[in-house]
């Protein structure tokens, strides 16, 4: 065969290989993904879009998790597909969502349930690439371990064979968020003064050391490292959210900022836990300034005013969220009152409302928490009502459809077409999960709303309300057609 010819082919073989590379991250196109996910036995894709808020949040920890990952002992490639580009791998995989992550093992995918920090994403790749946990090889890697990580979980033992060090293992397989390491070196063992196959947990904060002694099985290990790698005030952080919201704890939040108030708030707060540890309330605190980016929306979730800090707000999120609004001198004595109260159920449910509008002329009815139960459950009129969000893009859509069907019905005196911001406002019963939410209430069964699943046209909702009314109809002006 021809020098040249083979030297062409040997090129376009190495160029066949080579993916375009952003800041530790390969680029992959229709073109070139197929290739890129055959050629590697472990690659994470992230699915974006270039205008998603939580997609730009990923980026810089996605970008330094590729760069550890990329140079690690088995390097696994981080790579991304702007899916409003690249729409035949977006469809085929389903992408409806941003960003989505998925883990491909051989070419097959599997979902990428782990956090989005830098750490995560590397616990929880070198975990399903075989590193369960960290190798501790003497002294120094120890010091260097521990030194490294918030909480360090450590397994002292022989060898592999030890009894013990398959729970360990499965244990650190079932938690991403924690590092993990372990040492059969005697020397580090008897440092530490630490018994033959046990787990102690290192961290940075309270006691700074935990020694496991109980039943060695999976579950209550677990129970015991859940307690023990939060601090008595969890800082509101991803892995908290999993704690607090996922699993449903019952919270008590401190919102504070660096001013001297916030800071005797916050020892004030931090007493009160103490004292309470090991209830059944957990202790957060959100600070403007944490590096996480929560403090706005948990303030905005759970009905604070970012303005008027120190604040602070109890949340029970398993079923219905429920709130309650602590008032008063903020001291340890009084948040311990606060808590005994919500444990006791005597505390009154706090619901987000913006002031009752005083402009009422507009063909929309504008609703509020403070006027919900007047203006649509206490009476007998027809009521439709637009849960939306200020900054939702289909709400804004709406808008003017829901305007204008509400202008052509306003000749009807029992049809009353509303909305409400749900951001600012919060109704009893009523589990927005989506914007905009649209419900119908009846004039004659108020109890049971119909979620409205007609077009999203001003035709479409007044022939929903035709078709629903609970009175007579009157013809919409200037719609006699209809």
């Amino acid at each position: 065969m021809n020098k040249w010819l083979i030297l062409g082919l040997l090129v376009l073989s190495v160029a066949a290989t080579q993916y375009e590379e952003e800041d530790n991250v390969l680029v992959l196109t229709d073109s070139d993904f197929d290739e890129a996910i055959k050629e590697f036995d472990f690659i994470l894709v992230e699915f974006y879009a270039p205008w998603c808020g939580h997609c730009k949040k990923l980026t810089p920890e996605y970008s330094k998790a590729a760069g550890v990952l990329k140079n690690s002992a088995k390097p696994v490639p981080l790579a991304k597909v702007d899916a409003t580009v690249q729409t035949k791998v977006a469809e085929r995989f389903s992408i409806q969502g941003f960003p989505t992550l998925k883990f491909f093992v051989n070419g097959e995918p599997i979902e990428f349930n782990g956090g989005r920090t830098e750490k995560d994403i590397i616990n929880w790749i070198q975990k399903r690439v075989g590193q369960v946990s960290t190798p501790i090889a003497d002294q120094s890697a120890f010091d260097t371990f521990v030194k490294d990580n918030q909480v360090a979980v450590v397994y002292f033992g022989h060898s592999e064979s030890d009894s013990n060090w398959a729970v360990f293992k499965s244990l650190a397989m079932s938690e991403d968020k924690l590092a993990f390491g372990h040492t059969f070196n005697n020397e580090v063992t008897a440092n530490q003064h630490a018994r033959d196959g046990q787990i102690v947990v290192f961290k940075k904060f309270d006691e700074g050391r935990n020694d496991y002694d109980g039943a060695y099985n999976h579950n209550d290990i677990k129970k015991w490292l859940d307690e023990k790698s939060f601090p008595t005030v969890i800082p509101f952080d991803d892995r908290a959210i999993e704690k607090i919201f996922q699993q449903g704890n019952p919270t008590i939040f401190l919102f504070h900022t660096n001013s001297d108030e916030s800071k005797t708030a916050l020892e004030e707060f931090s007493k009160a836990a103490k004292e309470l540890r090991g209830g059944k309330v957990l202790f957060s605190h959100s600070h403007p300034n944490d590096g996480h980016g929560h403090f706005q929306r948990l303030a905005e979730y759970v009905g604070v005013n970012t303005a008027n800090v120190p604040a602070i707000m109890l949340v029970q999120s398993a079923g219905e969220v429920n709130k309650y609004k602590f008032t008063g001198e903020i001291k340890a004595d009084s948040i311990k009152t606060f808590v005994k109260d919500f444990q006791s159920g005597t505390l009154e449910r706090y619901l987000k409302s913006e002031d009752i509008p005083t402009d009422s002329t507009g063909a929309v009815k504008i609703l509020v928490g403070k006027n919900f139960q007047d203006e649509v459950i206490n009476n007998n009129k027809d009521v439709l009502v637009k849960f939306y969000a200020p900054w939702c893009g289909h709400c804004k859509t709406l808008a003017p459809k829901w305007d204008k069907a509400a202008e052509l019905l306003a000749n009807n005196p029992n049809i009353v077409i509303a909305k409400i911001d749900s951001t600012a406002n919060e109704v009893p019963g009523v589990n927005v999960k989506g914007f905009p939410t649209l419900k119908f209430y009846p004039g004659n069964n108020k109890k049971n709303p119909v979620d409205y699943e007609g077009d999203r046209t001003e035709e479409g909702i007044i022939n929903f309300l035709k078709e629903k009314t609970t009175h007579s109809w009157v013809e919409p002006k200037g719609h006699d057609d209809l």
